[in-house]
């Protein structure tokens, strides 16, 4: 597994000082633009991705990869893979691979048929996410990997002496259902019991009702300690792929009342109790269980930590390494081959597939005796720093229909533009987006 990684290029985008924040005021509106045009908002609009990209091109050009990895895909992956092979060694792209983090109702505004007409594989947290890219990506190269969870940090802690009150924590804010779980907590306040709710999200708004204590600016130990102190994780969801907060909770050995949706069945197992979106009555209902029969609660907790160690990173990594290999083994395939599913789309697949944006969709142009610029010139406006120049000349090239091979050749000094001046890739990453129809 070790040859395989050393031989993969990790594109996590991680914010990296002086970077994307070093970006001029009129290039991010250039890229914004960009970004909408390719159906690649949330990318268009996170300047760091496109600098990370450029970075990445850089690395590949001076030691090729074999596979690129998108981790965030839905902030990576629109500008890469749609380059020419020319730009790359010897002409021989790396494949490319995404991963997608949200639900099939938010990825449809966020990436677009063109893009993922581009990759080699797409990974999926979980099957909702599988059912809604089967119509648009090939069975051989989908793939199902759910989220990991350090096991090794987040450990349950010794039972609390039973006091008569239910101790319930919430973490985080995204797609929460905290309407429905307020109102679920209130309904067993009423009845009688002693339900107590820490949520842990900084900027919860208004006052707290009775029952509920808000924190944040919890260091990772201090959050730890928070899922030892609650009898369960009370997290009502209104979508969801994985969530780490799950995640976390059951690593500590804490039960879980969630919301059956999306991939929660799939992350929890049996080690929660689930109530239809945005059901109260029976969220309340499973807060009264816990809250009377503390043996339940101890044997899901304890489900709740078997199915964490069944999802440590380690059992991950392996069989990340595992679909890292089956791309490497699968044929490279146009665009066009990537979006056929197998046997042919059925209407229904067709009906699927129209739902999702198409991205970059230029109309064609005539043929013309335009040409590229020649290596040399590029290179001379690039020394000279004349990005203005280079861009009218390659887009120019580009609107006037010149042979695209020549455009990704003419680029090629671009990439050791970036690889002699990592701290000036701005103005070299304009002229390589220029080049993006190539």
């Amino acid at each position: 597994g070790v040859g395989l990684l050393e031989r993969v290029a990790v594109l996590a985008h991680q914010q990296q000082p002086g970077m994307g924040s070093a970006l001029a005021p009129q290039w991010v509106n250039r890229y914004a633009a960009l970004g909408r045009l390719m159906g690649a908002k949330t990318f268009g609009h996170n300047v760091n991705s496109w600098v990370a990209e450029a970075e990445i091109l850089a690395r590949c050009a001076a030691a090729p990869a074999e596979i690129v990895h998108f981790i965030d895909g839905e902030h990576g992956g629109a500008l890469l893979p749609r380059l020419a092979a020319a730009l790359f060694p010897d002409g021989q792209r790396p494949r490319w691979i995404a991963t997608y983090h949200q639900p099939p109702a938010l990825l449809r505004g966020i990436i677009s048929r063109e893009t993922l007409r581009t990759l080699d594989a797409v990974i999926v947290l979980c099957d909702s996410m599988r059912q809604a890219l089967a119509p648009l990506v090939a069975p051989d190269r989908l793939f199902i990997l759910p989220h990991g969870i350090d096991t090794d940090f987040f450990t349950p802690a010794p039972e609390r002496a039973a006091d008569g009150t239910l101790r319930l924590i919430a973490v985080g804010h995204w797609l929460r259902d905290y309407p429905a779980a307020l109102a679920a907590l209130a309904a067993l306040r009423a009845r009688g019991t002693d339900a107590r709710l820490t949520i842990v999200w900084k900027d919860f708004l208004g006052q707290p009702p009775p029952g509920v204590t808000i924190r944040h600016g919890l260091s990772d130990a201090e959050l730890r300690q928070a899922y030892r102190d609650a009898d369960a994780l009370f997290l009502p969801l209104t979508d969801a792929t994985a969530n780490n907060a799950i995640l976390e909770a059951m690593a500590c050995g804490r039960p879980i009342i969630s919301t059956d949706v999306g991939g929660v069945q799939e992350t929890v197992g049996d080690a929660a109790l689930l109530a239809p979106p945005g059901d109260v009555a029976t969220l309340a209902e499973a807060l009264e269980i816990f809250a009377g029969d503390p043996a339940r609660r101890r044997a899901l907790g304890q489900a709740a930590r078997a199915r964490a160690e069944a999802l440590a990173w380690p059992r991950i990594a392996a069989r990340q390494a595992e679909i890292y290999a089956r791309v490497l083994a699968l044929p490279s395939m146009t665009g066009a081959d990537r979006l056929e599913v197998h046997g042919g789309p059925s209407r229904a697949s067709a009906t699927l597939a129209a739902g999702w944006p198409r991205g970059l969709n230029l109309p064609a142009r005539p043929a013309s005796r335009a040409v590229a610029p020649a290596q040399a010139e590029v290179a001379r406006l690039l020394d000279a720093g004349d990005i203005e120049t280079l861009l009218a000349l390659l887009g120019e090239a580009l609107l006037a229909g010149a042979d695209r091979a020549g455009i990704a050749a003419a680029c090629h000094p671009l990439l050791h533009h970036l690889a002699r001046h990592p701290l000036r890739r701005e103005p070299a990453l304009g002229a390589l987006v220029a080049a993006l129809a190539a």
